[in-house]
């Protein structure tokens, strides 16, 4: 959905891309990015931006340059699984979540 968002926008969301650096100017922020393509070639390229954002989290280049502290915990043995499922029938109403996560 915030893919879709974006684009609806006019932005663009870039896999395979990776924010290295950036500096940051009154009037924008330049930032030094690694591309790396489907055949393992990698690119490097600078571009002009009017804002960045960070949003990676606790290991986020951003927050980390910009001198903000991560308040909160990383839990690296934590796993996330995320599925974009779609139901085509609906579920009898007897099913219950077996996770202990409910």
């Amino acid at each position: 959905m915030l893919r879709a968002q974006i684009e609806r926008l006019g932005g663009t969301v870039e896999l395979s891309t990776s924010l290295v650096s950036f500096e940051p100017f009154d009037d924008h922020v330049l930032a030094h990015l690694v591309r790396t393509a489907s055949d393992g070639t990698v690119a490097e390229e600078t571009v002009d931006c009017q804002f960045l954002v960070g949003t990676e989290g606790a290991h986020s280049i951003v927050r980390k340059n910009s001198g903000m502290t991560f308040l909160g915990e990383s839990m690296p043995t934590t796993t996330l699984v995320i599925g974009d499922i779609h139901v085509k029938r609906g579920l009898p109403r007897d099913v219950r979540d077996p996770s202990p996560f409910h």
